[in-house]
């Protein structure tokens, strides 16, 4: 009997709102199917991660770009449930009602993040004179934030049809899962570009200025429209 099977107390209420299990249904399905439209040449971006230069196997690379932009919109609503997730979770004011708000918000800010990380490593290749090389940070950027967001996929469903004892073991897991990605990349860039003490205090000045100090930013006007839409 169905009705005397014991019932799973969940830690949030996105599993009571319409149309989560189908969104995050179609986001599988297309993470799929953009990673099928180009699989050997997202192989190759795995292999070429922290080579010095980037070697492909095969000429013909046709949907690539299609296929990447693809991965890049899952990842980045992966990226905005997750957010969103974590900060009711920190923030228990946040009610079933605002959660789409608050997602809506999430996805943004994430664009907004991504769009600045290409047009800032874009700008500082062209400043630097380092048009060869910039291009290869620019995909460890692709290739990171992309298998964070496949990590963080399960991740996302567990946080949603989890119980409250797996509930939060998952937010600092998926936690993990975004500052390690962020340390690979940091990684690729030290490999690329440190030659000597000179370049590594570039470097440290690059990441507080350009990197840190942006996203402390970033998260303080997150903060104030989210209490905005909140109130």
């Amino acid at each position: 009997d169905v009705q005397s099977l014991p019932m799973i107390e969940r830690a949030t209420t996105w599993a009571d709102l319409p149309f989560v299990g189908i969104v995050l249904m179609v986001l599988c399905a297309a993470i799929i199917c953009s990673y099928n439209m180009a699989r050997n040449y997202h192989r190759e971006l795995l292999r070429n991660f922290f080579r010095d230069k980037d070697r492909f196997a095969y000429a013909d690379y046709s949907n690539s770009l299609l296929s990447s932009m693809l991965l890049i919109v899952c990842t980045i609503i992966i990226y905005g449930f997750f957010f969103t997730i974590v900060d009711s979770y920190f923030t228990p004011a946040i009610t079933q009602s605002d959660y789409w708000w608050v997602l809506l918000i999430m996805i943004g800010v994430v664009v907004v993040w991504v769009v600045y990380q290409w047009l800032l490593l874009k700008a500082t290749g062209y400043c630097a004179n380092i048009g060869t090389t910039m291009p290869i940070l620019v995909r460890s950027l692709f290739v990171s934030f992309v298998i964070s967001g496949l990590l963080l996929y399960p991740i996302v469903v567990g946080l949603v049809f989890a119980s409250q004892v797996l509930f939060t073991p998952l937010i600092y897991i998926g936690l993990c899962v975004v500052i390690i990605s962020v340390l690979l990349f940091v990684a690729r860039a030290i490999q690329l570009f440190l030659s000597g003490i000179d370049t590594a205090c570039y470097l440290f000045l690059y990441l507080c200025t350009l990197e840190i100090l942006p996203v402390l930013l970033l998260q303080k006007t997150t903060e104030m429209v989210v209490e905005n839409v909140l109130n």
